[in-house]
């Protein structure tokens, strides 16, 4: 899409969704933290990494192989929505997701074959200004909740083609460290300055 478009879509809304997106163990989360402290904002947390680990916490799971059934995918997705919603209502300028409701819709088909309608409709009509797509250049960092590197190799080739066949706005970030972040900086100030 090109930028006049883009700042048409701007006008109409009042507050910018940036949407911090990639595989697993691609700087998401810090990233979206330091944003939101650099741009004086709020973000929303991944709604899953909460949930699963609430299910650690309470014993519900001990590998990862049952963290997540395919019977809570939905509830997963609304909450997801929820926390994008609440960050919204409180944003100022800028709002940052540390993932969207997209990348849990494609989550449910990679590891399930499918995902709930209401997850397909949601990521069909959720709108969001600008995608950080993160590459995956920086060190695998494990943990319990991530599968591997095979699999972020994967979910980074499906993610980045979905986005280009949505047709979305987005851009592409890599580097290491300082630099990682302040080339998410560039982007943001560069599509909205």
């Amino acid at each position: 899409m090109i930028i006049s478009d883009l700042k048409l879509k701007m006008s109409k809304s009042k507050i910018l969704k940036i949407v911090l997106y990639g595989a697993e163990s691609t700087g998401k989360t810090f990233l979206t933290k330091r944003l939101a402290e650099h741009y004086q904002t709020v973000w929303s947390e991944e709604f899953l990494r909460t949930y699963v680990d609430k299910k650690l916490v309470q014993g519900v799971c001990k590998d990862n192989e049952n963290i997540v059934t395919y019977s809570e995918v939905e509830q997963i997705a609304k909450g997801q929505i929820q926390n994008e919603e609440k960050a919204t209502k409180s944003a100022n300028k800028f709002v940052f997701f540390d993932t969207n409701i997209l990348m849990s819709q494609l989550y449910s088909v990679y590891y399930f074959g499918k995902s709930p309608e209401f997850l397909q409709k949601s990521a069909n009509s959720r709108h969001y200004d600008l995608y950080l797509f993160l590459e995956n250049d920086i060190p695998w960092e494990a943990d319990f909740q991530r599968d591997g590197i095979e699999t972020r190799n994967k979910l980074t080739i499906i993610f980045k083609n979905e986005l280009s066949h949505r047709n979305l706005n987005f851009v592409s970030i890599s580097g290491l460290g300082k630099q990682r972040f302040e080339n998410c900086v560039k982007e943001i100030d560069t599509y909205f300055g």
